[in-house]
């Protein structure tokens, strides 16, 4: 699903996208997204997408260029609705008007950058090696940690996007059977490692993890387990560039263990699966009140 900000009366924004979402769209005119924080304006229309007879698995907001990136966050992470979270703030650079931007709106601009969980450095078939080189340094200067992905046309991999895991094994069969003349394939810059084990992992460590993330990794999905340090709860956890949330649940008739899909470009996999192997819990049995410590900051608040 989609919902679409335009500034202006008319959403020319939302006829433009029309044809590229399938599913429902929501369409808010005549005013800035960021600005309905204060009468959280937002949860009707989120409400009408995500709710408990929803078969969505991902709403796109597209924001107005103008809103404000803090109070933009702000609106999307407090809008109270509980059939859906937070997954992590894109923003889509035109790197062929990069001078023009940064010239003519250098305060809102840099704001921006600073906010951004993954970096969308769009138009680089425009534009010289040497200018995406000096775009991605001015960047790193405000933002040193999300991910830049350059593209043409707007088209990313959708998987460093989205968190939904039921279509993966279809993904994975297709891919299989398409293997060939590939080579220039956007995806291709990227790379995918999983990383599964019946083990329980060390909450500490895995938060050490968290906070020293591999260089250049996008994505990470999947299931942790932490026996009994994590209470023998299933924990769902989601990475979108700087953004984690993670929250709980019941194993059920579940086998325990942790399941983890990451995807990067230019990761060392055998570094990174070493890191994940490291973080097996060596000593599963002893249990203290600071296992699960400064989790929280990580926990979906609904």
């Amino acid at each position: 699903g989609a919902i679409v900000n335009d500034f202006g009366i008319i959403n020319i924004d939302s006829k433009l996208i029309s044809n590229g979402i399938n599913e429902q769209k929501i369409e808010l005119s005549n005013g800035c997204i960021c600005c309905m924080i204060g009468d959280n304006g937002l949860s009707e229309p989120l409400s009408k997408l995500a709710n408990k007879d929803s078969l969505l698995d991902a709403i796109i907001i597209e924001a107005s260029g103008i809103a404000e990136p803090y109070d933009l966050l702000k609106t999307l992470q407090y809008s109270g609705n509980q059939y859906s979270y937070f997954g992590g703030n894109i923003y889509l650079i035109d790197a062929q008007n990069f001078e023009n931007s940064k010239k003519d709106f250098p305060t809102h601009f840099k704001k921006c950058l600073k906010a951004s969980d993954i970096i969308v450095l769009n138009k680089t078939d425009l534009i010289s090696k040497n200018k995406i080189q000096e775009i991605r340094e001015f960047i790193r200067k405000l933002n040193p940690n999300s991910p830049i992905i350059e593209s043409q046309n707007s088209k990313i991999n959708p998987d460093l996007i989205f968190s939904w895991q039921k279509s993966d094994q279809k993904n994975k069969d297709k891919n299989e059977e398409h293997e060939h003349d590939h080579k220039d394939h956007i995806h291709n810059q990227f790379q995918s490692l999983a990383f599964e084990t019946v083990k329980p992992l060390n909450p500490q460590k895995f938060l050490s993890f968290l906070d020293n993330l591999p260089k250049n990794l996008f994505r990470m999905k999947g299931i942790c387990y932490f026996g009994m340090k994590g209470y023998e709860q299933k924990y769902i956890v989601q990475l979108v560039g700087k953004t984690i949330d993670i929250y709980s649940e019941d194993w059920k008739d579940e086998t325990p263990k942790t399941e983890l899909v990451l995807i990067g470009s230019k990761i060392n996999k055998a570094e990174i699966l070493a890191k994940l192997r490291d973080l097996e819990d060596k000593n599963p049995d002893e249990i203290t009140p600071q296992n699960m410590v400064n989790f929280e900051r990580f926990f979906l608040s609904n």
